[in-house]
């Protein structure tokens, strides 16, 4: 079996769930026998870290892009390059090999996670020169010049089946099945109405219907993302199918259990579906009783510089911390301070950082509106409009620091079945079933 896996976030790059899950699966596979082609964009400075550490050669975006018109039944232009006119605003690389069962094949480009079009455009103007004139003048551009990257690689390798990590790398996995014949499996780690709520891009949600309409077969990485694709994009539900993320256990710095102010973190991107602001406004509410508690964002994005001021307008910026985004040595440490971790999330499909959380000995709090409620079914619950509710939660395990300890026991041993590698041999039965 050897598929084909687009992604857009794949370590060394990453800033979320969405890297370390495809790391999980795509190890998971490796393990199987399953080889695994990964295509995944990056810039220059995943290049070099990859380099630096002792990674891949790199070949250029021009090596590997193919030559031959995007367009699957129609050429690029008012009916899109799949001749859906849903596809009318889509107007690409490095590669590596890590070893013989699984490759990681980057595309130079600037596309990010959770990119939306000013997102890129403000991605585009940090590139070094004439920036514009190397990758796409817009998102949609830039999509179909990974596109492109990905079909010029079919026309150099046979694979048995694609499978695609949400909607930036939908349209090439939609190419690879009309051009070479291939079973598609659409990945769904979040999709937009999570993200943006009713504020929803259209041009986006197009992308994700139609991928949805195409797919031979659809992943959801919980029960709940499954009911949002019903419910909000009327998706076949004999399509989809549930395979929560797993994780690896690994081994963590010691807790640090010494005397001091109680600790609350809150880990994740600083956007309105991760609801930081309501991580601040339960800060107010305990600070008010617990004066001495301190609470820590630990995580970056584009609503950083207004949760630092809120802090400030509530009076709490002595109690609150933002440290930008901490991953290895210094997250680990953060995670042996911290006495609970807290995910308000107001839509979140999974939440691997809450897996992260209690691996390493933290009380996990999880907002009801979450897909990791459905492997971590013990410990304290709330609906993320529910302030109050949280407050008081958290007021019991700051008072209570035993009660916390036995719900961080007890959420440990939920997660002993959560493996990559049982989440992969179900992906693997999938494939099977698709390609015969």
């Amino acid at each position: 079996m050897k598929v084909l896996m687009l992604g857009w976030e794949y370590p060394p790059r990453f800033s979320g769930g969405l890297g370390a899950a495809c790391e999980g699966l795509a190890g998971g596979l490796a393990g199987l026998g399953v080889e695994t082609v990964f295509v995944v964009p990056t810039d220059g400075g995943t290049t070099a870290t990859a380099r630096a550490r002792g990674g891949p050669r790199i070949v250029s975006a021009q090596e590997l892009e193919s030559e031959r018109p995007i367009g699957g039944r129609t050429s690029v232009g008012a009916q899109g390059p799949t001749g859906d006119a849903r596809y009318s605003w889509l107007v690409a690389g490095h590669g590596a090999s890590d070893d013989v069962r699984l490759r990681r094949l980057f595309v130079d480009s600037p596309l990010t996670p959770y990119l939306g079009a000013s997102g890129y455009a403000h991605e585009l103007r940090r590139q070094p020169g004439a920036g514009s004139a190397v990758y796409g003048a817009d998102l949609g551009a830039e999509v179909e010049r990974y596109t492109r990257a990905v079909l010029g690689l079919l026309e150099r390798e046979r694979f048995d089946v694609v499978h695609a990590h949400d909607w930036m790398s939908f349209p090439a996995g939609i190419l690879a099945q009309e051009r070479a014949g291939l079973p598609l499996v659409c990945h769904f780690h979040s999709c937009e109405f999570d993200r943006k709520g009713w504020n929803a891009d259209d041009r986006i949600r197009d992308v994700e219907a139609l991928a949805l309409e195409r797919a031979d077969s659809v992943v959801c990485v919980s029960g709940y993302t499954r009911d949002k694709l019903i419910r909000h994009y009327g998706a076949v539900p004999e399509k989809l199918v549930v395979v929560h993320n797993g994780h690896t256990a690994r081994s963590h710095p010691p807790r640090v259990e010494t005397p001091g102010p109680p600790l609350v973190l809150f880990l994740g991107r600083m956007t309105n579906q991760k609801g930081p602001d309501i991580f601040l406004d339960a800060a107010c509410a305990v600070v008010a009783t617990h004066p001495d508690a301190k609470f820590c964002l630990v995580g970056d994005g584009e609503l950083f510089p207004q949760l630092v001021e809120r802090s400030a307008k509530l009076g709490i910026a002595r109690n609150v911390h933002f440290t930008g985004f901490l991953e290895g040595d210094e997250l680990d440490t953060m995670l042996a301070r911290t006495d609970v971790f807290v995910m308000p999330s107001v839509s979140e499909p999974f939440g691997l950082v809450a897996l992260e959380a209690i691996d390493a000995g933290v009380p996990a709090v999880l907002s009801r509106q979450s897909g990791v409620a459905e492997v971590v079914p013990i410990g304290p619950r709330f609906d993320y409009w529910d302030t109050d509710a949280l407050v008081r939660i958290l007021c019991e395990l700051i008072d209570d620091p035993e009660r916390a300890r036995e719900v961080a026991r007890a959420q440990a041993d939920a997660l002993a079945p959560a493996d990559w590698k049982e989440r992969a041999a179900t992906v693997l039965r999938l494939y099977e079933g698709l390609a015969g």
